[in-house]
């Protein structure tokens, strides 16, 4: 199971996985210049079905649909996937989204009534995108050594390294940042990235925040200030407004009801998203 905080680039790593799992976009890679151990093996890509929007019965019937079972209920499923001879590999993303209606619980009711029973599947290799809460639910019914559950925000995930080259990255005008005494200048640039870095902790979101903002009203910003960068996404938030002389409360109210909207609300396209819901399956 793999899990994580907001920004902490779990949609990120899974884009990455699924890249390198799909037979055709592996032969636009230079894999003998990756780190062997981040390479998947060449083998049958996973049935990837999305949860987001789906309840949990929708999730069931889109699996067994994807391996055209003619189970007439959900142990039906189980049983028929348990003595298919093809590897049955499946990804499920986005348990977090999983409901057509937000806080109606159906993330919960997809750990418990499709997940734990595929993670009992013996010839079934589950990998699934999941809130830390229900992880650690989870984790405790399964037996020991069956489940394996990667948090990006432990310290044993930790990649400061990556923080700091996507601060850089953002920083450079090479990648469209206009050019600022701290953009232009090569180890200027490179001091904020690292103190960029520090602060976000193991959030890329809060690094991509920190530098839009300082991008978007660079007027009055002190580089050597780190008590100017934020360490979360809240308070990226409350120094931008105070920055342009804002209300942080009144933001976060005008905010709100923009991303707790009907339909997709205010919907990310930095690249962290995740597919439609055509795209279910890979």
């Amino acid at each position: 199971m793999l899990t994580g905080g907001p920004g902490s680039g779990v949609s990120r790593l899974i884009t990455g996985f699924l890249m390198l799992c799909d037979p055709d976009f592996r032969k636009q890679l230079r894999l003998d210049e990756m780190d062997p151990a981040t390479v998947p093996p060449e083998l049958p890509a996973p049935a990837v079905p999305s949860a987001e929007r789906l309840t949990a019965a929708q999730l069931l019937w889109l699996i067994a649909d994807h391996y055209d079972l003619e189970a007439t209920d959900s142990a039906g499923v189980y049983a028929e996937l348990s003595t298919l001879d093809e590897p049955v590999v499946v990804f499920v993303p986005d348990v977090d989204r999983a409901g057509p209606v937000r806080g109606s619980g159906e993330p919960a009711r997809v750990v418990g009534e499709v997940l734990k029973p595929l993670a009992a599947v013996e010839n079934l290799r589950l990998l699934a995108e999941v809130p830390r809460h229900l992880a650690s639910d989870l984790a405790a019914g399964l037996p020991s050594g069956v489940v394996q559950v990667i948090d990006l925000d432990e310290p044993e995930w930790a990649d400061p390294d990556a923080l700091v080259g996507h601060a850089e990255a953002a920083l450079s005008t090479r990648f469209g940042a206009p050019e600022l005494p701290f953009t232009v200048d090569a180890e200027a640039r490179l001091g904020l990235a690292e103190a960029v870095g520090r602060r976000a902790g193991a959030s890329h979101l809060v690094v991509e925040l920190a530098v839009q903002c300082v991008l978007m009203a660079p007027d009055g910003f002190d580089p050597a200030d780190e008590q100017q960068l934020p360490r979360s996404v809240g308070e990226a938030l409350g120094l931008h407004a105070r920055r342009l002389s804002a209300d942080p409360q009144m933001l976060r109210t005008m905010l709100a009801p923009l991303a707790l909207g009907p339909d997709d609300g205010m919907r990310s396209t930095s690249g962290y998203g995740s597919p439609e819901p055509s795209q279910v399956m890979t």
